[in-house]
């Protein structure tokens, strides 16, 4: 989804950047009598003064200044309107010339052409210039929003872990309770032994008392029997104490499993917590590098690249090829290190 959003936003500002070209174009062709033509090579034979034979005016054509060279790139051609009776000259001179015997008023339109002509230089070097710095914000917002979202997943794990550990500290005080329930189930089974064990005697005592004390025979009977009571009594809450110690003997069994679990959770939790830290912190490391490597390109770009006819072609190569204008980039940020 981020790369896609990226793509559009290449996309947009590449429309962008030709609707200004094209509207640019369009308002030289909205000037009266010029238009844009492709470079179509050298001219061969001696030039006429400022006009052709086929009533047309090149760019290669035009009076230049001490410090301005003839472009060699696209130029523009002048077409007279049908209306115009006569053609215009002007003379190297005197302001006039007499082809045909009779002197007529001249005008130059040689500064104008030049003025459109510069003006559309400086237009399209600070088209490139803008379309390499909105490239490059536009990789540093994307790798910014993979921080972001990196950071988010460090933090839902934090998360996680935190909730595992409150679920493993619960189990261990689970456990240690259910120990400590199991080491008073066997205290009180040791005391029932003990009591038993008691019982047992005092019945065999009295039984062995009955024969030897026949005047207490009735006596010795009622205690024997209330012993026989107790006896079964005891035994029937030592069967009870057994199955309550089985049962706790389950739980702790239970609770150490859980436990046990736990523990492998909270390991395989913790280590994908760390992973996503790690990851976090080489999306910020990454984000950082791109907002500098960012800065640095468009502050080479507009401070060492004065605006110039050959400068401007030489972006213009560089931008029709994405991929090597970006090589280039980073070799000579490589070089700068």
């Amino acid at each position: 989804m981020i790369k896609c959003n990226l793509g559009n936003s290449l996309a947009l500002t590449l429309l962008l950047l030709a609707f200004c070209c094209s509207t640019t174009i369009g308002r030289l062709n909205k000037r009266s009598g010029y238009h844009y033509k492709p470079p179509a090579g050298p001219p061969h034979g001696p030039a006429h003064g400022f006009y052709e034979n086929s009533n047309t005016l090149h760019a290669h054509d035009l009076p230049s200044g001490p410090s301005h060279e003839a472009p060699s790139g696209p130029y523009y051609e002048y077409k007279p309107s049908p209306s115009s009776g006569h053609t215009h000259g002007v003379g190297g001179g005197g302001g006039s010339s007499s082809s045909n015997g009779s002197s007529k008023s001249g005008y130059s339109i040689g500064s104008g052409l030049r003025s459109i002509a510069q003006g559309s230089a400086n237009q399209a070097y600070t088209a490139v210039a803008n379309q390499h710095a909105a490239a490059k914000q536009a990789a540093f917002i994307a790798k910014n929003t993979l921080a972001q979202a990196a950071t988010q997943a460090a933090a839902t794990a934090q998360a996680a872990l935190a909730g595992k550990k409150v679920i493993l500290q619960e189990l261990e005080q689970q456990a240690a309770e259910a120990q400590r329930s199991l080491s008073r189930e066997l205290e009180q089974l040791k005391s029932a032994k003990i009591a038993a064990q008691l019982a047992q005697q005092t019945a065999q005592s009295a039984n062995h008392h009955v024969s030897v004390l026949i005047a207490a025979v009735n006596n010795a009977k009622s205690l024997a029997e209330q012993a026989e009571q107790t006896s079964s009594e005891v035994a029937n809450q030592l069967a009870s104490q057994s199955s309550m110690v089985g049962q706790a003997k389950s739980r702790a069994e239970q609770v150490e499993e859980q436990l046990k679990q736990a523990r492998i959770d909270y390991e395989a939790t913790k280590e994908a917590t760390l992973k996503a830290a790690s990851s976090a912190a080489e999306a910020q490391v990454n984000a950082s590098k791109a907002a500098a490597h960012a800065t640095i390109g468009l502050h080479e770009s507009t401070h060492n690249n004065p605006p110039s006819a050959e400068a401007d072609e030489s972006s213009y190569d560089i931008e029709t090829t994405g991929l090597g204008h970006e090589i280039q980039y980073e070799s000579h940020d490589v070089h700068r290190q």
